[in-house]
């Protein structure tokens, strides 16, 4: 697969990011492997060090860490797939804005769920997989409100993102309401973009 760095320059720039934190991490503790209280040193997401620590960036830093060579190869190829699409079909400040609002709704539903149930009080989260389930989300609505090709991909997602999701349940190290809340962010996000599109009826959704 030929990797198209220029095209799609958000996408890369995440992608680098993502890989520069773990070369960082790895330099730092010496391990390819983090510990749980490595990644808490290196910005991961932990809801009590939200709420008594006030450490509310952890909300976005704990996207870009990831726990080992094979966490961050497979996320970033993942990334990379759906993002690239997703970066074709949208403005760059759309995208931006989807990115974003994805990479914090994935640490702040579980903060929600710990906040309100005491669920997962001593986890420790991280990793862009939030955000890549924002971009499904964000395909699901422009499949929804445009039809037309965006529905056939998405009717060719679809099995894979209700396996993801099957994933995410099955395995305990794998955060259900961290996927779960990058794809409502990433539900929101577009929705919001794609209303705003709508009203000005002469700006196309894609670029």
């Amino acid at each position: 697969m030929r990797f198209e760095w220029k095209k799609y320059k958000l996408t890369s720039l995440l992608i680098a990011v993502c890989v520069v934190v773990y070369i960082i991490t790895v330099m730092t503790f010496g391990r390819e492997t983090m510990s749980a209280s490595q990644a808490i040193q290196a910005g991961g997401f932990n809801p009590l060090l939200i709420q008594y620590n006030h450490e509310y960036w952890r909300f976005i830093t704990a996207n870009f860490i990831h726990f080992g060579i094979l966490h961050l190869l497979v996320n970033c190829y993942s990334l990379y797939n759906v993002g690239s699409f997703m970066e074709r079909t949208f403005k760059p400040k759309h995208y931006a804005f989807i990115l974003l609002i994805s990479g914090i709704f994935t640490n702040v539903l579980p903060y929600i769920m710990y906040f309100l149930f005491g669920i997962g009080t001593f986890s420790v989260g991280g990793g862009i997989s939030g955000v890549i389930f924002g971009l499904l989300g964000a395909m699901c609505v422009i499949a929804y409100r445009y039809k037309g090709v965006y529905y056939h991909i998405y009717r060719q997602l679809l099995p894979n993102i209700l396996l993801m999701f099957g994933i995410s349940i099955l395995l305990p190290n794998i955060s259900l309401w961290g996927h779960l809340g990058g794809f409502i962010g990433g539900i929101l996000a577009t929705w919001i973009v794609s209303y705003f599109i709508d009203k000005k009826k002469n700006q196309p959704l894609y670029n």
